[in-house]
C-alpha cells in the first residue's frame, strides 16, 4: 500500500508547498494506493446526497494534481475479495455531498482507508496542515456557538435555547435585524 502525494493544483500548490516544506508540513492531496489502483475523496455540498466521493484513477496520475511524491505504508494482509467489499463500503460512506475542506477532505479518507488496511499511518507532515484546520474550525465554530447569544442578548432580542424551534439544535435565536447585526457585531 502506498501514499501518493500531490501538490494541490496549479502553481500556488507548488509554491505554497516549497515554503511550507522546511517547516515539516504542506498542503496536499493525497490518494491511497492499493491492488494496482488508486483511490482518493473529494466532492462538494452541492452534489446529490447519492453521488460518493470515493475516486480511482490509475497510480500517480490523479487529474488536476501535480504528483510529488509516494510513500511506501506497508503490506496489508487484507485479500483482494476483502479489499473490494471494503471499498463499496467506503463509497457508501463517504459521500461527495459531504466532503468538507477543512473536517472531511482527502487526507481524513486516507486516513481511514489506511487504517482499515492495517498498514503505517499517514506520516504526520503531510496530515498536519489538515489537522490544524480543522481544530480551528472546531474551536472557531464553538466559540461563536458560544459568544453569539452573548451578543444577540445584549440587543435584548434573544431568546433562550429553543429545541422546539425548526433549526435551533439547542442554540440561543436571535431575532435581531441582520442588517443591523451585521454592522454591530
Amino acid at each position: 500500500v502506498r501514499l501518493n502525494i500531490y501538490d494541490l493544483r496549479g502553481f500556488h500548490g507548488q509554491v505554497l508547498n516549497r515554503l511550507l516544506r522546511p517547516f515539516g508540513a504542506g498542503v496536499f492531496h493525497c490518494g491511497v494506493e492499493a491492488f494496482g489502483c488508486e483511490w482518493s475523496f473529494g466532492g462538494s455540498p452541492s452534489a446529490p446526497a447519492s453521488r460518493t466521493g470515493v475516486n480511482t484513477c490509475p497510480p500517480q496520475r490523479c487529474r488536476g494534481h501535480n504528483f510529488a511524491e509516494s510513500l511506501s505504508l506497508g503490506m496489508t494482509e487484507l485479500p483482494v475479495s476483502e479489499f473490494r467489499g471494503l471499498v463499496q463500503v467506503l463509497k457508501l460512506e463517504w459521500c461527495a455531498a459531504d466532503y468538507d475542506v477543512l473536517r472531511k477532505n482527502c487526507i481524513h479518507f486516507a486516513e481511514d482507508m489506511c487504517g482499515r488496511l492495517h498498514v503505517d499511518p499517514i506520516p504526520e507532515h503531510i496530515s498536519q496542515c489538515a489537522r490544524a484546520a480543522e481544530t480551528i474550525a472546531v474551536t472557531a465554530e464553538r466559540w461563536l456557538d458560544v459568544q453569539a447569544p452573548e451578543k444577540c442578548a445584549a440587543l435584548s432580542r434573544c431568546s433562550a435555547p429553543d429545541d422546539a424551534r425548526p433549526g435551533t439544535r439547542g442554540r440561543a435565536v436571535c431575532d435581531a435585524n441582520p442588517r443591523f447585526l451585521k454592522t454591530s457585531l
